[in-house]
């Protein structure tokens, strides 16, 4: 891969795992995601998963479970009400 094509890569793929990590409980939408790192839905999803190790959803997914994790540890609620606060629809 030449150079400029990974820096532009890593720059696209780092500006759209902010984009995710800052608002964890909105649904993502992969064609916005994509043109957020101005790239198809298609070629993003694989050059995301590429640079990441993870899929868009399986990193946010994994974001929330941290979040619901510390929670648990910081907080006294509940398991339920940290669960459906970290959108989940079960405890």
């Amino acid at each position: 891969m030449k150079p400029d094509t990974r820096s532009f890569y890593e720059v696209a793929v780092r500006k759209v795992a902010e984009v995710v990590a800052a608002d964890l409980d909105r649904a993502l939408d992969l064609d916005e995601l994509a043109r957020t790192a101005a790239m198809s839905p298609f070629h993003f999803h694989r050059v995301f998963r590429g640079m990441i190790g993870e899929t868009p959803l399986s990193l946010q997914r994994r974001l929330r479970l941290e979040r619901a994790a510390s929670a648990l540890l910081e907080t006294d609620e509940p398991v339920t009400t940290v669960a459906f606060s970290a959108g989940y629809e079960t405890h």
